[in-house]
Order: structure tokens, then sequence, then C-alpha cells
């Protein structure tokens, strides 16, 4: 019904923090990441974490944090996404990060994991209160491309380029690709074969790599996966693909062009049934880019050549569900008071029920159970104002697509005469 990863980027701005000050013994500098957006754009809230409760000092929510050196890594703090170990050795790096594994950035790490989670829980508590499971409803399930294999006689000749194919919504409103499953038809093993997936939107650099080791040749091998593509507020194409210098032997080539309809015979088996299913939700086509020996970065502008004869020994298996997370995105004004309160409760109850033994906590630890809970005066604690915001979160669904929506049926007796 949504992605989370994306929502996480497109909410979590609402809920920043003030810096600590420079020096300062008991709150630590914290991320870049985790701070008031500069571009307004980002939709950031109108005022920090801190305003929330007089509690939510930096000082209080890090002596009353868990252990944190189970958030070390060796890598710099990068938010909510994974580190990914580039072509090269190269890794990736974020402006404005703490040194790793200092205090800040792991306080850091554990700020944006509490953020996180608290995105998570009112998003699901939205979709339950709403009823909305029936919006994440399978629409295309595990499609292959094809159901033909290339001749072994027809092998790809390298050429030194980043080749695969590219996959581009067909226009269908909150529906998330997704891919299941990978097949190649190499004439050699690539027991270190390895599939680099860009976005037109960030064309030179990958989003992600994918091992897959490949241990048959000459007809397709099938590799579960779960690569999910979701929309986005800009669309845009994804590039999933290998570099060819990378690639053991050749790849066998299927001379298929998978944007257009083939034909009911001959060749191509049943082949147009396979287009009918995922055409109306997803466009295919084969690519190729130029590359540099020795780096994922390619040159230039990333700007890749389509064509209509090759398949580069790939096959995919392509499902679609229904996402409302660009819907949401668009309303996330509407989750400002629900979240704020979410995460305040998150941090508080940690207050509350913190196992660490110093002077904050035992300073807090009772003030924390008061603010949670209802006062004697009947003045509402911020458990009850989060419960009472999460009912009241109303987005409108009326122009999500019909497709997508839950189904509702009429209330009452129905009445009808022969």
């Amino acid at each position: 019904m949504y992605t989370l990863a994306p929502l996480v980027a497109c909410l979590a701005p609402l809920l920043w923090f003030r810096q600590a000050p420079e020096g300062s013994p008991d709150e630590p500098q914290l991320a870049a990441g985790l701070l008031q957006p500069e571009d307004p754009a980002a939709g950031a809230g109108p005022v920090a974490v801190q305003e929330l409760h007089p509690l939510l000092t930096l000082r209080h929510i890090y002596q009353s944090a868990p252990d944190l050196s189970a958030l070390a890594v060796g890598a710099p703090y990068l938010g909510s996404y994974p580190v990914l170990q580039l072509r090269g050795g190269r890794a990736p790096t974020v402006a404005g990060a703490p040194e790793p594994n200092s205090a800040g950035a792991l306080f850091s790490a554990y700020l944006d994991r509490t953020r996180t989670a608290a995105v998570a829980k009112v998003l699901a508590a939205f979709t339950s209160r709403k009823k909305l499971a029936g919006a994440g409803r399978t629409i295309m399930a595990d499609v292959k491309l094809t159901g033909q294999s290339g001749e072994y006689r027809r092998k790809v000749i390298k050429q030194g380029r980043f080749v695969g194919l590219a996959l581009r919504s067909a226009g269908t409103r909150d529906v998330a690709l997704s891919i299941t499953g990978l097949g190649t038809q190499f004439s050699d093993l690539n027991p270190s074969f390895r599939l680099y997936l860009y976005h037109s939107s960030q064309p030179t650099e990958p989003l992600a790599t994918y091992e897959v080791p490949r241990t048959s040749r000459v007809y397709f091998e099938w590799t579960p996966l779960a690569i999910t593509l979701p929309a986005g507020p800009t669309g845009g194409e994804y590039r999933l693909g290998y570099f060819e210098d990378d690639l053991v032997g050749q790849a066998v080539d299927l001379q298929h062009d998978f944007s257009s309809r083939p034909g009911t015979g001959g060749c191509c088996g049943s082949d147009y049934l396979l287009f009918d299913a995922y055409a109306p939700h997803v466009q295919v086509r084969a690519f190729t880019a130029t590359a540099e020996a020795g780096t994922d970065v390619l040159p230039g502008d990333g700007k890749p050549t389509y064509v209509t004869g090759s398949n580069f020994g790939l096959n995919l298996q392509l499902s679609a569900v229904c996402d409302l997370s660009d819907y949401f995105c668009r309303y996330r004004g509407l989750f400002l008071e629900a979240l704020q309160l979410q995460l305040a409760v998150d941090l508080l109850n940690q207050m509350a029920y913190s196992t660490r033994n110093n002077g904050v906590k035992q300073d807090v630890q009772a003030l924390a159970l008061v603010a949670l809970n209802n006062r004697p005066d009947a003045q509402p604690g911020l458990l009850s104002q989060l419960d009472a915001a999460l009912g009241a979160l109303d987005v409108d669904l009326s122009g999500v697509s019909t497709t997508c929506l839950p189904c509702t049926k009429p209330k009452g007796n129905r009445v009808g005469a022969i």
C-alpha cells in the first residue's frame, strides 16, 4: 500500500532537531540530515523537536538513549539507507556527517532510527484506521518479459559498455513496480556477477548494487529478487544492468523488442500475452551507456542509447502493486501533528523506561511518565493527544486511482422487488 523508504525521505524533514552548541559534553553534534532543511520545498515542520515538550532537550534524549555502541559501523552515518560497496572500492559519503563512530555519529543514527520508526508507526496506524488494506492489492504478479531464449550462436560482442534494461512507469497512477526475478543467459559462469541500479534523476551514480552469482551457463538461469521501483514524485526511469568488462564470457543475445507487442505466432510463441500483461504498467527498453574501466560512475551525463534488437542476456520477472506513497507525500503537511506527537511519545517513553544509570535518568523518569499519561485534573497526556491526532488524521482519497481504492460495501439493509 506504500513504500516506507521514499515516504521516510518525504516525511522525515517535518521532524528536525536544533543543532547542539559546539563543544557541549552532553549534546553531541548532529548530522546535517537531522537539521532543518535549507530548501523550503522539503516542507520542514515549523518548530524543532526540542520545542515539542520541555523534557525533549538533546541532553535528556542523549543521556536516556540505549547503548549506542550497537549502532557503530565502519562508514559515515548515511541516514536511513544502507551503505553500498561500489565498483572499484568506492564508498559513498554524505556532506555534513560526523566522523564515523563518534558520539555525534552514533547519536545521529539513533535519532534517525527513532524518527523513522515514528513515521512507520503513524503510517501503519493511519492505514489501519482508514481500512486501506485493500489499497495494497497486487495488480500484476510475477510476469516475465519473455518466455523465449536466445540462440547460443548469437552472442553480444563486448565493447566496454554499461548495458541493461530501462523501466519507466506507463503512467498508471498509484502503482509501484517491483522486480521479483532475474533471468540471465550467458556463455560462461559468473560467480561474481553484479547488477547496478541507476535512475534518470541521478544518471551517473548507482542507487544500489546487487550481488547475483550466476552458476549456470548457456540456458536462462533464474534467481528471485526483491527490488522495489517506486514511481516517486518525479517519475523518471530506472536502469538496471551490468558492466560488460565485468562479465566473464559473453551474453547470449535474444533479438527481441520489449517495447512493442510481438506477433501472435511464429518464433515469439505466447509472448504477446506477457506483453499485454506488463505493458499497461511499465515500458521496457534495452539500452547501452558509455562506461569507464574501474568505476561505476558513468562518464558525461550518463545518457543511454536505446536499442530494439537485443536483451543483453537479461530477462526480468515483474510485479505491480497499488502504492499510495506519492499520494501521501503530496499531503505530508496533514501528517505533521501526528508525527510530532508520535516522536515525542517515543522519546519520552525511552526516558521513562530507560535502563541507563545516571543522574539525568533519575531527574526525568518520573516527569516523563507524568507527561505521557492523563493528569488528575483531566488534562490529557501526550498518549491521549496522539490517539486523538491519529483519529482526526484525514487524507482525501478521492484522487486515488479507482483500481487502488479499498472496496467499501454500502451500509444498512437493501430492499428490492421483482
